[in-house]
């Protein structure tokens, strides 16, 4: 398994988190937003946990037999969770898999480690499923967990972990770390990702100015088109709904505080929209969205979803 150097924002967290090693948690809840490595500083992490040497050196080797075999993918005291390929949940089945790994003792580690990359996929019937090992775990077992979304997940899980909220890098760190592709529209997506520079777009520039055009001039005739391929599945649903959303919110903070927060490239667009909004209007589609958020994984029609949102949308401005 390869493992990245940690970026410049991940050494105060990096520290934070080899000094648990006194007092180490069973379960850990790693929250960040996309785009900021959070899967490299957790795998940094456990490599370090696992490492014989790490107590010493406070940070693993890459020379033991530990770190060889976590470099190689066979370390036999680690576990990825996660959902399989074209599957939208992690399954109940998948859950039973680790807790059959945890039913045996450590082989070259003080710790069995399971890593949960998408804490958010699991299904309720999952959850539960984890949540019962989660209360008694193996005095050898660590659950790393995480999310970009504490609301998608079962509080009972949450309860149950140690939380830490990881640091996210200034805006000069940011655009350092645009990337060739992403420099024509690199400022754009910087403020829509909240300036977290590892972002990957699932839409070329023609589709984000179709869409963007489609929620600038809103009508029947443009919505069923551009659901031709805004379906939810070529271009994912739950970037459609964050994107939905945060077009909605800052045409409301337009029409209220007269600023923009992401879509200050648009500005003639939202103030053409501004003067037509019903605010009341707008404030319950905001909650449709947010209900939405939460089924994201679920097997839902998603082109009737979206097309529905994009007529609620239209609906939203007075004539």
């Amino acid at each position: 398994m390869r493992i990245n150097e940690l970026y410049p924002w991940q050494s105060d967290d990096y520290t934070y988190l080899l000094q648990l090693r006194g007092r180490m948690p069973q379960a850990i809840l790693l929250q960040g937003a996309k785009g900021i490595g959070v899967d490299s500083l957790a795998l940094n992490w456990i490599i370090s946990v696992l490492c014989p040497n790490s107590a010493t050196a406070n940070t693993y080797c890459g020379k033991c037999n530990s770190c060889l075999l976590f470099a190689d993918d066979s370390h036999p005291d680690f576990y990825l969770l996660t959902a399989v390929a074209d599957e939208k949940t992690i399954s109940v089945s998948a859950v039973r898999a680790v807790i059959d790994f945890l039913a045996l003792s450590t082989h070259i580690s003080d710790y069995k480690v399971v890593l949960i990359k998408d804490t958010n996929l699991l299904s309720l019937s999952s959850a539960n499923a984890l949540l019962k090992i989660l209360e008694e775990p193996p005095s050898y077992a660590i659950f790393v967990l995480l999310t970009d979304n504490l609301q998608q997940l079962l509080p009972t899980i949450v309860s149950r972990c140690h939380k830490y909220r990881l640091s996210v890098p200034n805006v000069e760190m940011a655009q350092h770390y645009l990337n060739d592709k992403q420099i024509e529209h690199g400022q754009f997506w910087l403020k829509f990702y909240d300036y977290s520079p590892l972002f990957e777009t699932p839409i070329d520039n023609q589709h984000l100015q179709q869409f963007i055009d489609v929620l600038a001039t809103p009508n029947v005739e443009k919505i069923y088109e551009l659901t031709v391929e805004f379906d939810g599945k070529t271009i994912p649903y739950n970037f459609i709904l964050e994107f939905i959303g945060k077009w909605l919110s800052d045409i409301v903070s337009y029409k209220l505080t007269n600023e923009l927060i992401y879509f200050t490239d648009y500005i003639s667009s939202i103030e053409a929209l501004r003067e037509k909004l019903n605010l009341d209007k707008a404030f319950f589609l905001q909650d449709k969205l947010n209900f939405l958020m939460q089924w994201v994984n679920h097997p839902l029609n998603y082109k009737l979803q979206i097309e529905n949102l994009l007529f609620n949308y239209q609906q939203i401005f007075v004539k």
